[in-house]
């Protein structure tokens, strides 16, 4: 099921258009769960206190819509210097 949201749903948002909506952003997000994304980030080096970039590969875990309408997506790392199990969230 594909739910399509037009400009005249906009002007009357009200139940069924935040169910629509809420539809949209799974359909968007549920074939995204499970795969991987590469990014970089900077971490703080414990010895010094400097940052330095390393790439991590983000599972996707999730998704939400975000405060300025687009989606993020919600995701686990493991941390590049503990291994320890990171969330984190994505805005695409």
């Amino acid at each position: 099921m594909q739910s399509n949201i037009t400009i005249a749903d906009l002007d009357t948002v009200n139940a069924d258009f935040e169910v629509r909506l809420a539809g949209l952003v799974r359909e968007t997000v549920t074939p995204l769960v499970g795969r991987q994304l590469k990014s970089v980030r900077a971490f703080k080096e414990s010895s010094d206190g400097s940052y330095v970039e390393h790439e991590i590969t983000v599972t996707v875990t999730g998704g939400f819509m975000n405060g300025d309408g687009g989606i993020s997506l919600e995701g686990t790392y493991p941390h590049p210097l503990s291994g320890k199990p990171m969330n984190t969230e994505i805005s695409v």
